[in-house]
Formats: C-alpha cells, structure tokens, sequence
C-alpha cells in the first residue's frame, strides 16, 4: 500500500482492502491513513475479505424496509361495541404464535398490523393500521402472549370476519447486502 494510494482513497471517500500481506511494513502509510481518516482493511483469509467488502459496500446501499412478525392470531368472533361516539367492531381472538404488542415491542419499535383473509391481505398498506384496543378479558393489556385470547380494535380497519388473520408486525429500515 503506497501513499498514493491513501490519497486516491482520501479523494473518493474509499477504503483500502489487501490481502495475503503478512504485516504492513511501512509504518508512515499506516499513520497517514489514519490521520487522513482512510480505512485499511489487511486479511489473510479470502472469506473475511469478502464478508468485510460486503459489510462495507452495503453502507452505500439505501436502507430498505424489513417486516419482522411478531405475533399471529385467529379470529374466533367479531363484536360490535357500541360506546358513545361510534359503534366500534373488536376482533376476538385466539393468538396462535408469537405475541401481540399494543404499541411497541419491548425493544421500543412502534407496531403495526395487517389483516389476512383467504391469503390475502385486505388491511391497508404501509404503516396505518395500529391497535386502538388490546384487552385481555375486560382489562387493557399491552401485550399477550402465543395460547391466550383477548380482543383487538384497529384503528384504520374494522371489516373483520371469523377466520381472519391478524399479524402484529415492525418495520425496520436495514441496508440491502451486496
């Protein structure tokens, strides 16, 4: 590694990738790149150069969007609760996997459900579907876990039908691998 290449690698906001050299001899290229802020990679194990490239290159990829389940439920009934601005249609449910979070899982991630009927979704897309009720038997819960029942009301969705399924999912913006 030359010092011309530090300063290439300066310009175009590169890092520096070798392979097979058993020690960088050159002390003074070493300290330049530090202080020129250059990022030097040595590995003597083609794999490890190759995950490192890949871990590097994906931080110039844009973020994309990942779906992560957190919890399934069946609807057994649906009924219609009548307070005194609207009427007010709760699902019934029985969760089958996982656990169904009324605002955010315990990491701090905001949730989001979609409604499944004959394999298809039939909730809105994206982010607009949330939980405007969680309650397991009468009294409000922020979370229930795989083999209990409880009712849900959505906020953005209410045509709900026996045999539906509700899936309790967040979003996270993760960088595509290369």
């Amino acid at each position: 590694i030359l010092n011309t290449d530090i300063a290439l690698a300066k310009q175009s906001g590169a890092h520096i990738f070798s392979f097979g050299l058993k020690s960088l001899n050159d002390r003074n290229t070493l300290t330049l790149a530090a202080s020129e802020g250059v990022t030097v990679h040595s590995h003597d194990v083609i794999y490890s150069l190759l995950d490192d490239a890949k871990d590097s290159f994906a931080q110039y990829m844009p973020p994309t969007p990942v779906d992560t389940v957190h919890g399934k439920a069946t609807i057994q009934a649906v009924f219609d609760i009548n307070n005194k601005k609207d009427a007010e249609k709760i699902a019934g449910l029985n969760v089958t996997e996982g656990t169904l979070y009324k605002l955010k899982v315990d990491g701090g991630s905001k949730v989001h459900y979609r409604v499944i009927r004959d394999g298809n979704r039939i909730s809105p897309e994206g982010e607009t579907v949330t939980a405007a009720s969680l309650k397991k038997v009468k009294d409000d819960a922020d979370s229930v876990r795989r083999g209990d029942e409880c009712g849900l009301g959505l906020s953005g969705f209410d045509d709900f039908q026996k045999g539906d399924i509700i899936e309790c999912y967040t979003i996270e913006m993760k960088h595509s691998f290369v």
